[in-house]
């Protein structure tokens, strides 16, 4: 499920989703010589079955990775991901993957910062609540048509968790509207919240961002979209 591979050009920065790891700056000076880690979504033990005609199998999207730490060049070009969160949404597990070495490495102990930062990534990698299915109920809409927003957020442990969960509606980078809810999901539950947005439109492509918060850092996000009729 998870590969490595070496980048042909060694990072001489790093820069950090600071959403979730708020103990890091946002950019750094660092090289980084560790490998680049890549995250397999699908699940090898399934297959789609097709409903006539000799085509490829196509293995079930079952995990998602999430980058929170990258490894780039002078320029801020992406070369490496070196820190994942990674989600399963069968299982509803989380894991926390670290590919990193030398000067780079997060929890370096020579940082003052590393402790506070261990307690967060601990705390990131076990956390009961997971956001999934974030949705739209048609992928595209004509004029007058109200949008509706879905996602469920499912709590693995046997007590109730409070959370902040905000939403963003995108369009070509600008923030059209937000909303914020404040949750408590109860003990193994899985509770779904819906949004609706009525326009009007003014432009063709829009999306849908999420992001769940909790002790005062972002525990996991989600992103869809959907697109306007305009013939």
């Amino acid at each position: 499920g998870f590969k490595y591979y070496q980048p042909s050009v060694a990072p001489s920065r790093c820069q950090a989703d600071t959403g979730f790891l708020p103990e890091l700056p946002d950019s750094w000076a660092a090289a980084d010589p560790g490998a680049c880690l890549t995250v397999n979504t699908g699940d090898g033990r399934h297959y789609s079955r097709p409903p006539a005609g000799n085509v490829f199998p196509e293995r079930y999207p079952v995990r998602e990775g999430i980058p929170l730490v990258s490894g780039t060049d002078r320029f801020g070009q992406v070369l490496k991901h070196g820190v994942h969160l990674v989600k399963d949404w069968q299982s509803h597990g989380r894991w926390l993957l670290v590919c990193m070495a030398g000067e780079a490495h997060i929890l370096d102990p020579r940082q003052p910062r590393t402790p506070a930062l261990l307690r967060r990534l601990v705390a990131l990698a076990t956390h009961s609540l997971t956001l999934h299915r974030l949705e739209t109920d048609l992928p595209c809409y004509r004029d007058g048509e109200p949008v509706r927003i879905s996602c469920r957020i499912r709590n693995r442990h046997g007590r109730p968790v409070a959370a902040t969960l905000n939403l963003t509606l995108l369009q070509a980078g600008r923030v059209v509207q937000a909303w914020q809810r404040e949750l408590r999901v109860a003990e193994a539950a899985c509770e779904q919240v819906t949004q609706e947005w009525s326009g009007p439109f003014d432009g063709d492509d829009y999306t849908v961002q999420a992001s769940l918060e909790a002790d005062g850092a972002v525990v996991d996000r989600a992103g869809t979209g959907f697109l306007h009729w305009n013939p």
